[in-house]
């Protein structure tokens, strides 16, 4: 499962990656959470990319 954090207008959300698509969902990335029935073009949203660098197992 593949999990974005992203921003539709002024909201910035939390969503699952469908094919072309992110349902956004509800509740807490880290525990219990339910895909809503609102999704969203790829395209038409603005993705926060967070990169984490790994070297020898120790965050770089």
């Amino acid at each position: 499962m593949k999990i974005a954090r992203f921003r539709d207008g002024k909201r910035v959300v939390y969503g699952v990656l469908r094919g072309d698509k992110l349902v956004e969902i509800r509740g807490s990335i880290f525990s219990k959470f339910r895909m809503t029935d609102t999704a969203h073009e790829l395209s038409k949203v603005n993705c926060y990319l967070r990169l984490i660098l790994w070297r020898f197992g120790v965050p770089a």
